[in-house]
């Protein structure tokens, strides 16, 4: 035999075996798949208008057919079309497996004449392919088969074309030709043939070219080419022999262990809408439910209760088979949330009702909780997961999207991931880097030379499946799988559910490495920012609820329960991990602002009917003239300058309010004193005007451009913007942003290169005092874009407000504004969900030049010793933080996937907050919390004295934030959650006017209940830094 001696040209050979293009099938095994084919009997259509026409299969039966044939082209991009076909099996079939082939070149789906759905098809010319159906593995012949298919015009990853910024808006006007629809007859020896072959020519590609398995299989491989005829079937069992022996040697007991998993990671909504969301379920889940029948030891692991509960309504049928395999242990609920969302946007209140809502619904529905945390792909890890994670009654997480970093890669693929308050988490990288495995030998290969613990763990995980789309695994993988089970020069590989990966890796794993804090992702940044009206609607969303969920148990209403659940479900739907980063085609924003809309408009309702509780006029009652009450839902006493709906109009009032209480309008007035007034006037310093605001606390000062050359903080003399900078503060800087991939996810360095400092604003006195003093600045960012803003200080006010209204119409810029700040610091400090950290301010090194865009939430500080100043914003979670300029991002222009994201109107809110010492002393996580939570105030009717001031909740440490007051879940109880939120210790009093009887300590999901002494209408609580206390207050 030569081919030892033609090393590279016996390998060319071995391709030629395999090759998928047309020129070569002919001369290989792909072309004895299918020896015959038999047309359907009986092809019609039905075609519901108007498009999308998404309709029940109840409904498309009863439709009016038509004719249809071969070759026809359905469109418009989104349609659907119902396909009723008729099929008759070949008398002479008997004995063979016979399928059904279909390829529309889109998705579809097949449904029993009953109304069952079988299987999705995908007609594609790439590895996820999936064009046939198996009727019978036995055919008896003359058999009279009856389907519909339902043809859903998009591809796997929708109706636009990828291009070099990633993929383009949807081309709406795609048509789908009808390629092929009929029977075949398949032969299984071929196919196994060619699945052996494939995988001895993969070994001898894969393995090491010195490695003596990869030459033993290009040997037998080889020997196998020269044995079979592919015209003469008798040659090829002997080969089939042939290479089975050769996988049949096995590895030595030391062999590292992957774990494999089947999954279609469906992204909820991305380059498709939520409604073919829907479908895409149903199709993907539907085949994988067949491939459990035909492989009983596959195990398919599903993430999402939203996915679940979409199938449970809509598909019935398919849902109970769901079930079935759960019971089996071949499909495994994964993830233990809603949905899998993003983890730098969503509060941690939301992150928390993630796992609530979802656990929940697990348990309901499988009598199982998850306790495997399932993200593989998301744009980074809020430090505070570890903590929510094990409060959710979980113990392991899973991800890889690090693997995709930037500029640095992650060290570890199985580690301890530590949180800001010490939690920790078992977490594993599936060391194939992808959560779409080809569960071929060159994945399983890199898998295992790409594992980066090897000396302190023996096993991992392979997660294969095609995703994103859904699909999930196809034949081949699972045929792969079998053959490779324990093959030597391979890794061991056997199917398991991921929760018995991570035991055994537990079991196995010795001195893992710790990795504390945020997992930050060197990707995507500019995902903080676009699409903008999402992030601010999600803002207010959560806000909103959690005004409702504490005024309803304040005001001891009947608790909205069911509506509360639906309208949060909402909430966190739309903080998937393609919508709330703004990475979606423009129909998906359409859907999620009909969502928010809902949220708003029910949500209003709701916390009308809670405040009317507490005493304030009902919506068409007659409003008595200065009558009011004024509502404060955070836990410290308040002292705002308010707009109130009094008098016939908004009439500004000074007035100070109790913790997380009310207080009559007129009671809570307070007289502002000359001193303390706030004041505006214009001033000639060197020839150029000087704008000043002033109050008894700050004084602002800003040129004609409206910058902000000075901001003295009085109480200590001290000034807040660097004297030396030549703009000054509220400096708008556009840049050009042109990624190099990824346009809606990416923000890339260089565009730091490229500046635009936008000048020639105009300036102008608008509000005189004395509670609140104003100037009105119009600028114009471009020929087509311009701004106008209000900034405001008012009377005994800390903080300096910034109200801007932005026209936006431009094409990949970003707009954003710095302050220059006269402070000093390595570190700039953010919040985080429930918490805040520390981020370089300089680019000594990778790591830290890779942070030039970071993610926070409401507030972000750059302090020295004894002094600092804050950056708060009421809708904004993109930030940079470089030497002593702190910014705030605020508007992308991306044009794909979504060709109109974040044009038009913006209305965005930031402000500057100057303090002494450190953010922690100063009291910044209250200011930012006032800054978003603004005090309510509704008129009340007449009554015979006025009511008196209540208070339901205080705490006596200014650390600790009562974030949230609801119902429980399953009792009368109600609910108080808290977090330390500056990295204290200690102990802190919790104070309510509700007639509690009992209290206790539980978790996330208010169970494991620990008694807590109830001393007469307080408890005393102890806490550690950034720890979530959760209290149950029994009534």
């Amino acid at each position: 035999m030569l081919s030892s001696k033609y090393v590279s040209i016996t390998r060319s050979r071995l391709a030629n075996f395999t090759e998928k293009g047309e020129a070569k099938r002919e001369l290989n095994l792909l072309s004895r798949f299918y020896p015959e084919k038999a047309a359907a009997k009986s092809l019609k259509v039905f075609t519901p208008l108007p498009p999308p026409g998404r309709i029940s299969f109840e409904e498309a039966v009863k439709g009016t057919f038509r004719v249809a044939s071969i070759g026809e082209k359905f469109g418009p991009s989104w349609a659907t079309h119902w396909f009723d076909v008729e099929l008759e099996v070949p008398a002479g079939w008997r004995g063979h497996e016979v399928h059904l082939l279909w390829d529309s070149e889109c998705e579809a789906m097949l449904w029993s004449e009953n109304g069952h759905p079988l299987q999705a098809f995908l007609g594609t010319t790439g590895d996820d392919r999936r064009a046939e159906f198996i009727v019978t593995e036995s055919a008896s012949g003359g058999e009279k088969l009856h389907f519909y298919v339902e043809m859903a015009c998009t591809g796997m990853f929708g109706n636009g074309k990828w291009g070099a910024l990633g993929p383009s808006p949807t081309d709406l006007k795609l048509e789908f030709k009808l390629l092929e629809v009929g029977l075949a007859r398949f032969d299984r020896l071929a196919y196994d043939l060619f699945v052996d072959f494939t995988i001895l020519e993969d070994l001898s590609k894969h393995l090491p070219e010195d490695s003596s398995r990869g030459c033993q299989a290009m040997f037998v491989a080889n020997k196998i080419m020269n044995m079979c005829d592919v015209n003469d079937r008798s040659t090829w069992q002997p080969c089939r022999d042939l290479a089975r022996e050769f996988l049949s040697k096995k590895n030595g007991e030391s062999q590292h262990i992957a774990s494999a998993v089947g999954h279609c990671h469906i992204d909820t909504a991305w380059l498709w809408s939520y409604a073919e969301t829907k479908r895409k379920c149903a199709r993907s889940w539907s085949t994988q439910a067949r491939l459990c029948e035909r492989f009983p030891d596959y195990v398919f692991g599903i993430s999402q209760a939203q996915q679940y509960e979409w199938v449970k309504q809509l598909y019935p049928s398919l849902y109970q088979e769901v079930k079935k395999f759960v019971a089996k242990g071949q499909f495994v609920p994964l993830g233990g949330t809603w949905v899998e969302m993003d983890c730098n946007i969503p509060s941690g209140e939301s992150l928390v009702r993630q796992f609530v809502v979802g656990q929940r619904f697990f348990q309901a529905e499988f009598g199982k909780r998850c306790n495997v945390f399932w993200l593989p792909d998301t744009f980074g890890y809020a430090a505070q997961l570890p903590q929510i994670i094990r409060g959710a009654g979980i113990e392991y997480f899973l991800t890889q999207k690090l693997s995709w970093s930037q500029f640095n890669k992650f060290p570890h693929h199985t580690f301890i991931w530590e949180g800001l308050d010490g939690s920790q988490v078992l977490t594993h990288f599936p060391p194939t880097d992808t959560y779409n495995a080809a569960a071929n030998v060159k994945d399983t290969v890199f898998h295992l030379k790409n594992f980066k613990d090897k000396e302190r763990c023996n096993e991992s995980m392979m997660v294969f499946g095609h995703g994103d789309g859904g699909g999930g695994p196809v034949p081949i993988m699972l045929e792969n799988l079998s053959r490779l089970r324990d093959v030597d020069g391979l890794p061991k590989i056997q199917m398991r559910n991921p929760e018995e990966f991570f035991e055994r890796c537990t079991a196995d794993a010795k001195d893992l490495s710790i990795w504390v804090g945020e997992l930050y992702f060197e990707y995507h940044r500019g995902t903080y920012t676009t699409q903008a009206r999402n992030k601010l609607y999600n803002r207010r969303s959560e806000l909103l609820l959690r005004n409702i969920e504490f005024l309803s148990v304040a005001a001891g209403i009947e608790y909205p329960a069911d509506k509360l659940l639906e309208l949060w479900k909402l909430v966190l739907l739309n903080q998937f991990h393609d919508v709330i980063p703004g990475s979606s085609i423009n129909e998906v924003y359409a859907d999620s602002a009909v969502h928010y809309g809902q949220v708003s408009a029910e949500g209003g309702q709701l916390l009308d009917q809670a405040l009317q509780g507490l005493g304030a006029l009902k919506d068409d009652a007659t409003p008595v003239s200065g009558l009011g009450l004024v509502f404060n839902t955070l836990a410290w006493p308040r002292t705002e300058v308010v707009e109130a709906p009094i008098s016939g109009g908004l009439q500004q009032a000074l007035v100070t309010v109790p913790s997380m209480g009310y207080c009559d309008y007129a009671g809570a007035l307070v007289e502002v004193q000359p001193a303390d007034a706030a004041t505006v006037r214009q001033e000639l310093v060197s020839g150029s005007d000087r704008f000043i605001l002033e109050n008894s606390l700050l004084r602002a000062s800003f040129d004609s451009n409206g910058h902000l050359v000075s901001l003295i903080d009085k109480r200590l003399d001290r000034e807040s913007i660097e004297p030396s900078s030549a703009t000054g503060g509220n400096q708008f800087v556009m840049f050009e942003d042109i990624p190099m991939y990824w346009d809606a996810w990416d923000v890339d360095v260089y565009h730091l290169e490229k500046p635009k400092f936008i000048q020639g604003g105009q300036l102008h006195v608008q509000d005189k005092g004395p509670l609140r003093a104003s100037l009105r600045l119009e600028l114009s960012l471009s020929d087509a874009s311009r701004l106008v803003q209000v900034i405001s200080l008012d009377a005994l006010s800390g903080r300096l407000d910034f109200s801007t209204t932005v026209q936006w119409h431009e094409s990949r810029k970003f707009l954003k504004v710095q302050f220059p700040l006269n402070v000093r610091t390595q570190q700039a400090t953010y919040e985080v969900p429930f918490g805040q950290l520390q981020r370089p301010t300089h680019f000594n090194t990778s790591w830290e030049i890779a942070k030039f865009e970071v993610c926070g939430q409401r507030w972000a500080d750059m302090s020295e010793t004894g002094f600092g100043v804050a950056l708060l914003n009421d809708c904004k979670y993109g930030y940079s933080a470089h030497r002593n300029r702190l910014t705030l991002s605020l508007l992308r222009s991306p044009k794909a996937p979504d060709d109109e994201a974040d044009m038009g109107q913006h209305n965005i809110r930031y402000a500057l907050y100057p303090h002494a010492g450190t953010p922690q002393d100063a009291g910044v996580v209250r200011a930012a919390y006032a800054f978003n939570v603004p005090l309510l105030v509704r008129p009340r009717g007449v009554t015979p004295s006025v009511p008196p001031p209540r208070s339901f909740f205080e705490v006596d440490k200014p650390s600790i934030i009562v974030d949230t007051v609801k119902k429980a879940e399953d009792s009368a109880a109600v609910v108080v959650r808290l977090y330390e939120s500056d990295g204290a210790r200690g102990t802190v009093r919790l104070t309510t006017s509700l007639p509690v009887k009992a209290a206790a300590l539980c978790n996330l999901l208010e169970e494991d209940d620990k008694p807590v002494q109830l001393v007469g209408d307080s408890v005393t609580l102890s806490f550690t830094p950034f720890q979530i206390i959760t209290v149950k207050l029994s009534l």
